[in-house]
């Protein structure tokens, strides 16, 4: 339509070419000028900035001139940079603090009836046997914590705390990564914290007292770190002012994954290090003209501005050995790059995090005296972390290596950061190095060593007080100490006398006879074969929790023949029988029985790799996947399903993946096996049902309002088709009770819903056969009074609230399993989405049990007969160990729930795997 007004043939039409022919001379004309006089200031600041002509003698080596406000911020100044006023960070006390009678362990050692006095300015002045002689003058507040498991305050060195805080799906919340360059040195995490964020009053109750806030790792730099206390109003009351500042790059997956998706560099990893050395070789030559700049004023001669260029001054700072500098970083290919960078620029490695290669080469590290910050178990997420070890923790320090453990919040719940130092006890690591580690190890390796992670005089008083030893299953702060200031306050919990023991992990061998040797599944091959066809094995002289009642069978035999339990009971009622009959002996080894785990809500044999799809089954986008069985999805023989199996976890229920309204059936079947065939229990399980956020998929269910109106259809569709003669659809089980129902929700409000759509459609009354069970349930104790009247059974995910999103910001406490049961439910399971965790469930149910004063019988059978019953899984023998049903269970050395206890033996049919190993 405008090209014929343009170039057409009437008056108007050249009256316009002559305008745009005038209007262009203009334009280029004006162009050119302000290009020409462009390029003359540029010469100007070029010539400005260069030595005049007398200055023709080489670089000046004199020094750079740290006094200049324009190049760092000095250290002395960080305090008033960040601060609204004088006032010192700490709170003053209104008194002097006096701990006594602590078991107090601090830096390696472990002391013994200890007392600890804090100045009023915070700062501890006196440590040492109980008693000390308190100082004279203003008045004292005394604690005696009766001999507690006394620790210093834990340092999480990474955490995204306060960048991404809760809840964490909120668009708004989300500061951590700063992706419209892959080089972002000038971005501070200060600029982003919210000392509001709902989470860190939940991590200061988890005895976590300091943390190091890190940007995100998409960019491959990524900013500026900011080191705070987990208290105060304001980010000024929770500044660490005389800490160092930091700095975090990233190399390896995410950044070229971020930038690649778009087209952008970097799309590998030689683009990542590209991006890397051209922004240090640009802050190079600029700290190379500051110091050219120093000396000739030193000298005397008269010179332009100081050369300044705000997006290079942290990279300055990093070169000129001024700041921490902090690398994400997983593998050993990007280990050697990042520190060919390093000795290309000069520039110091503190610490690399994640790093779940590092211990394949701890030589790397050692020399260079670079801290390894880590996880103890969690991994597989992504290829360069599906080489992570548990024993990583323990090879790394064995070898000198520093190590730190971190949670890497909200990755990991930082409120849990101990349980990543007893996890790597568990492992293997020195108990003293597994504390270290959450305390000492990061201080230094932040810069802070002098100040925070050990409980000495001089340093901060941030201490924590201990249920008990704070490496045990369910060590829980019954006070927390910032400076002196008493902010957690469970103190009525503290008992004369506790039990500060840590248990030995038992690694006892046991006693085996018989024709088949007892070979370990291998954490790098393929599980053990079983024994020969037909064969049977005797399992002698173990506690045996059946869960067909609340109390375990003391000192008793368990015969199995041709993969099912034949015999339960002591020497005269399951003898040895023939020679031919392999025997697993643990008398007197303090053996302990359980059936075997069972484990769902993770994508466990439907997906081995989180991040690369083609490890995938795949994920189906559509409201109705009800006629998808997963049954048709599951891959065998991957290291999740081993690390499952060989932590004692031998069956999972898997569903379809997907965000769907209607998300299809799924199936049960054992951790063991090359393809599933050799490992399934029951292809179809139930019907799974998704409410809430993520399933706003389609048109209609892009509200939980809509959901339910899907749901109302579907259900009626199904009534009426259960009156129709000659309909032959598998979901009429529903009706008759042989296809339960699992519904995925956890906002109190959507669980409320679903019930409402369930008596107005499905009443009891008139369908008393259809089985329903609640997934999910971070709210569900605030509806636990409905769920009871309604006979619905829960399967926690995860046991351990996490209120981190918008439909979980009500969980109530850690354990909501302790009100399910105390409101008089009885069949409730827990579950855990990682499926790198599936093999810690154990001791989710011992945290369970340790802090919520649940049986063992009730918190094992969250894990057993609860998960069993939950999913109508009793026709199959899952959960519970039962005369006439095939074998499914494990032998331990010791309570199963405790951190000191081993998997000895994994029995299921006619598989018996002696310690399987794990990775």
């Amino acid at each position: 339509m405008d090209e014929p007004l343009i170039g057409g043939s009437s008056r108007a039409g050249k009256l316009r070419r002559i305008l745009l022919l005038v209007f262009s001379v203009v334009f280029v004309t004006v162009a050119v000028l302000s290009i020409a006089a462009l390029a003359v200031s540029v010469q100007a600041r070029k010539d400005a900035n260069k030595p005049s002509s007398s200055q023709t003698t080489p670089p000046v080596t004199c020094g750079y001139d740290a006094s200049h406000p324009d190049t760092l911020f000095p250290q002395s100044t960080r305090a008033s940079l960040y601060d609204h006023d004088d006032d010192d960070d700490a709170p003053s006390l209104s008194s002097y603090v006096w701990i006594q009678h602590a078991t107090l362990w601090s830096d390696g050692k472990q002391y013994n009836d200890y007392d600890i006095i804090i100045f009023s300015d915070g700062i501890i002045s006196e440590v040492g046997p109980h008693p000390l002689t308190p100082p004279s003058g203003p008045s004292i507040v005394i604690y005696d914590v009766k001999g507690s498991f006394v620790t210093p305050g834990l340092v999480d060195m990474h955490s995204h705390a306060g960048v991404y805080a809760a809840p964490d799906d909120a668009v708004a919340n989300s500061d951590g990564n700063e992706l419209s360059n892959p080089t972002t040195p000038q971005v501070r995490a200060i600029d982003a914290f919210d000392p509001e964020d709902p989470a860190i009053p939940l991590i200061l109750s988890g005895g976590v007292t300091s943390s190091q806030v890190l940007p995100g790792s998409g960019n491959t730099i990524g900013g500026e770190a900011l080191m705070v206390k987990m208290r105060g109003k304001t980010i000024a009351d929770m500044l660490i002012a005389e800490a160092p500042r930091a700095f975090k790059m990233a190399a390896g997956e995410n950044p070229k994954r971020v930038y690649g998706s778009k087209g952008d560099l970097p799309m590998t990893r030689m683009g990542n290090i590209w991006t890397m050395r051209q922004k240090f070789a640009s802050a190079r030559t600029l700290m190379q003209q500051q110091d050219q700049w120093d000396c000739q004023v030193k000298s005397g001669k008269s010179a332009a501005p100081r050369p300044f260029e705000e997006s290079l001054e942290s990279m300055v700072t990093i070169l000129r050995g001024e700041a921490v500098l902090n690398v994400h970083c997983y593998t050993i290919q990007d280990f050697e790059a990042i520190l060919r960078v390093a000795d290309e620029f000069n520039v110091r490695v503190s610490a690399f995090h994640h790093a779940l290669e590092a211990w394949k080469v701890p030589e790397l590290f050692l020399a260079r005296n670079i801290t390894i910050a880590t996880f103890a178990d969690h991994w597989g997420f992504k290829m360069e972390g599906y080489d992570g070890s548990v024993f990583g923790p323990k090879i790394l320090d064995e070898a000198g290596v520093k190590v730190a453990l971190k949670s890497d919040h909200p990755v990991l719940d930082a409120r849990h950061l101990i349980d990543q130092a007893s996890r790597a006890y568990h492992y293997g690591m020195d108990p003293n190095s597994a504390l270290a580690s959450v305390t000492s190890v990061p201080a230094s390796a932040m810069g802070l060593g002098h100040l925070v992670g050990s409980v000495a005089a001089g340093y901060h008083g941030d201490i924590v007080v201990w249920s008990r030893h704070a490496l045990s299953v369910g060590a829980t702060p019954l006070m927390v100490f910032v400076e002196g200031e008493l902010l957690v306050n469970n103190s009525a919990a503290i008992k004369a006398n506790p039990d500060n023991q840590l248990e030995q992990v038992n690694r006892s061998a046991f006693k085996f006879s018989g024709p088949q040797a007892c070979v370990a599944s291998s954490g790098g091959g393929l599980p053990a074969p079983p024994l020969p066809n037909n064969a049977d094995y005797l399992i002698k002289g173990v506690q045996l929790w059946t869960m067909t009642s609340g109390t375990p069978v003391t000192n008793t035999n368990i015969h199995v023949v041709n993969g099912n339990v034949s015999c339960i009971g002591d020497d005269v009622a399951c003898p040895e029988g023939t020679t031919a009959l392999n025997v697993f002996d643990f008398t007197g080894m303090g053996a302990v029985a359980t059936p075997g785990m069972i484990s769902s809500g993770s994508y466990l044999g439907m997906m081995e790799v989180d991040q690369e799809m083609n490890s995938w089954d795949g994920i189906i986008y559509t409201d109705d996947a009800s006629s998808v069985h997963a049954v048709d999805g599951v891959k065998m023989g991957g290291r999740h399903l081993h690390a499952a199996w060989a932590g004692g976890v031998t069956t999972h229920i898997a569903r379809p993946q997907g965000p769907a309204l209607l998300a299809g059936v799924s199936a049960a079947f054992t951790t063991y096996g090359q393809h599933l065939e050799d490992a399934i229990v029951k292809d179809q399980v139930a019907l799974h049902i998704s409410i809430g956020n993520v399933a706003k998929l389609g048109t209609l269910s892009a509200s939980v309002a809509g959901q339910i109106s899907l749901l109302r259809k579907f259900f009626k569709s199904i009534i009426s088709e259960s009156n129709t003669v000659g309909i032959d659809d598998p979901l009429l089980d529903i009706l008759n009770g042989t296809l339960p129902i699992v519904v995925h929700a956890d906002q109190a409000d959507e669980i409320a819903a679903f019930l409402r759509l369930r008596r107005e459609v499905l009443p009891w009354q008139t369908y008393p056969l259809v089985k329903i069970t609640l997934f999910g349930g971070a709210e569900a104790t605030l509806v636990a009074d409905r769920l009871l009247s309604d006979n619905i059974s829960v399967v926690l995910s995860p046991l351990k609230a996490f209120p981190m999103r918008f439909e979980t910001m009500r969980s109530v406490g850690i354990f909501s399993a302790a009100g399910l049961f105390d409101a008089g439910l009885v069949t409730i399971g827990q579950a855990i989405e990682d499926s790198g965790g599936v093999r810690d469930i154990r001791w989710e149910a011992g945290d369970a049990r340790e802090v919520t004063g649940l049986s063992t019988y009730q918190a094992l059978s969250t894990v057993t007969s609860g998960v069993a019953d939950a999913l109508h899984l009793t026709d199959t023998g899952l959960g519970r160990v039962t005369q006439g049903k095939p074998a499914n269970l494990v032998v331990w050395l010791g309570d199963p729930l405790d951190i000191s206890s081993t998997v000895a033996l994994v029995a299921v049919g006619q598989i018996a795997d002696c310690k399987p190993l794990q990775y």
